[in-house]
């Protein structure tokens, strides 16, 4: 960004010298009402709470997780990278540059949640359900907490357990790998996160690592699922069930059924 040709970074850099240097003056002068007053000034300028900058070498990229999000739905998405302890903000008509980067805080033990207690993070596709804040939250959780519905219907399937994770802030200061499964970010953040936020509507797609890659493999990729379920459309609408199950893994199962019970009968149904 520019201010009147002259870098903003530039400009904010200088404003900083000089009311160093005048505080320094203040000080001299024995004038410590006014240097705390301008001290309290400063720590409520907006650039004293800017969250934390993506990185050069991943700027002009897009994470692969947003395989393909449409016009519809949520407007922001938000995406956790466990091996960064950064929380990322998208939004869905720029996936080139996320709204915003927080510093938070994951499971101190790595890998992704299965237990009780075992004090790893989730990973997966969540929601936010809730809002806690005031009284009804322990000063252990900051500000504001926002739980999470975890566990979801794909953790139940394969038998994860678990419960009471959280996007939450802090009374205390943030360390990386410091909880016992939850999201934690400073009181700040999280308040500032729950802005943008709508309850049962914006994702959290919480992973290991964020892959960054370029747009264009982003949409191979999308046109190489696409074409997949495609293929898988139109076997069903030409009864051609060989082609059909081929979509699907041998240890498919359907309720009871396993794979070559519901290949009979699918079979039996393209008959009627």
């Amino acid at each position: 960004m520019l201010l009147l040709g002259i870098p903003i970074k530039l400009f904010l850099n200088q404003i900083k010298k000089i009311q160093i240097s005048f505080l320094l003056s203040l000080v001299r002068k024995g004038l410590l009402p006014i240097l705390s007053f301008l001290v309290f000034i400063i720590c409520q300028c907006p650039y004293a709470n800017c969250t934390v900058e993506q990185p050069a070498e991943k700027q002009g990229l897009v994470p692969s997780n947003l395989l393909k999000w449409g016009g519809h739905g949520a407007e922001y998405v938000v995406l956790v990278d466990k091996s960064q302890q950064k929380v990322m903000l998208y939004r869905s008509d720029n996936l080139l540059e996320p709204v915003k980067v927080y510093q938070c805080s994951t499971g101190e033990n790595g890998g992704r949640k299965s237990v009780v207690n075992d004090k790893k993070t989730p990973e997966g596709i969540y929601y936010f359900i809730n809002t806690y804040t005031g009284e009804s939250l322990s000063p252990v959780y900051g500000s504001m907490a926002l739980p999470l519905n975890y566990p979801n219907i794909f953790d139940m399937k394969e038998g994860r357990n678990g419960y009471g994770i959280w996007f939450h802030g802090l009374n205390k200061p943030l360390k990386p790998n410091d909880t016992s499964g939850c999201i934690a970010l400073e009181n700040r953040d999280i308040e500032d996160l729950a802005s943008y936020i709508t309850l049962f509507d914006t994702p959290v797609i919480i992973s290991s690592g964020i892959e960054m890659v370029k747009e264009e493999e982003l949409e191979e990729k999308t046109k190489e699922i696409a074409g997949i379920i495609e293929g898988w459309r139109d076997s069903w609408q030409s009864k051609d069930i060989e082609r059909y199950m081929s979509f699907y893994s041998r240890s498919f199962q359907s309720g009871s059924k396993n794979w070559s019970q519901v290949k009979d009968y699918k079979t039996r149904v393209t008959k009627k």
